[in-house]
């Protein structure tokens, strides 16, 4: 379930959506931001509804942060031990550029079959057929694309999971280290618009500002293996390659 950019899940238990326990990816602890230095992406671009979900829900709140979201990624030797693709074809998805100019052909982004090439880079896209599995759903196919993508774009040694590990979080809710926290999302600072402001203070004395009660279950630990397991089994169909004696 989406509130603006913030993406929701129910817990497994849940018979109706939202009625027991609410997970949504988005906001930070205490990493900072990205689309801004306190500001996380999905809080960031639409905080009203950030709002909305951290104080109006009626239903406990678990918030995968920015700061667990950072620690669950795959590396490219993964994704080849796991078969969901061949060395060969990530050094060519990984390659940067290629011909500029000249003739277009099968297997680029752009220019035609055999004619000329629009100037500029192409990037060569390969297929992602493994060496070591005969098939793949589809649904790997395109997660290995994106975060091949994203390592060649954002020039990364490992990609991450993303909003999927929230989701992972639902599944194998014991991977995640939980405290309850008041968070309140800032809606009128200049530079700080967007933060979800986590009160983390563990004593507060008079005359300081009273602590309000705590709204949120924050995610600030996480068993990045576990999620990745997770991620694995259900994505990249591991549990089912094992069964059958292929990639462990």
């Amino acid at each position: 379930m989406c509130f603006g950019c913030w993406e929701c899940t129910t817990d497994q238990s849940s018979l109706f959506l939202f009625l027991f326990l609410t997970h949504d990816q988005g906001g930070a602890c205490t990493s900072g931001g990205n689309a801004r230095s306190w500001a996380e992406a999905n809080a960031a671009y639409d905080p009203e509804a950030a709002h909305i979900v951290l104080s109006s829900c009626g239903v406990p709140v678990l918030m995968y942060t920015w700061d667990v979201y950072l620690k669950v990624a795959f590396d490219v030797d993964e994704l080849v031990a796991y078969g969901c693709v061949g060395a060969e074809q990530v050094e060519l998805s990984l390659a940067k550029g290629g011909e500029e100019g000249g003739k277009g052909g099968e297997g680029t982004v752009e220019g035609g079959e055999g004619g000329e090439g629009d100037e500029g880079v192409k990037e060569t896209r390969p297929s992602l057929e493994p060496r070591c599995r005969t098939s793949l759903p589809s649904w790997t196919t395109l997660s290995t694309r994106l975060l091949l993508r994203d390592m060649r774009h954002f020039n990364m040694s490992a990609a991450h999971i993303g909003d999927a590990g929230a989701v992972a979080a639902v599944l194998c809710s014991e991977a995640i280290e939980t405290k309850h926290y008041h968070v309140a999302v800032e809606l009128e600072g200049k530079h700080t618009r967007g933060m979800t402001v986590c009160d983390v203070r563990e004593e507060v004395f008079p005359p300081d500002q009273p602590q309000e009660a705590a709204n949120v279950y924050v995610a600030v630990g996480v068993d990045a293996e576990a999620l990745k397991a997770v991620y694995a089994q259900a994505v990249f169909m591991v549990q089912a390659v094992v069964e059958k004696g292929g990639v462990e």
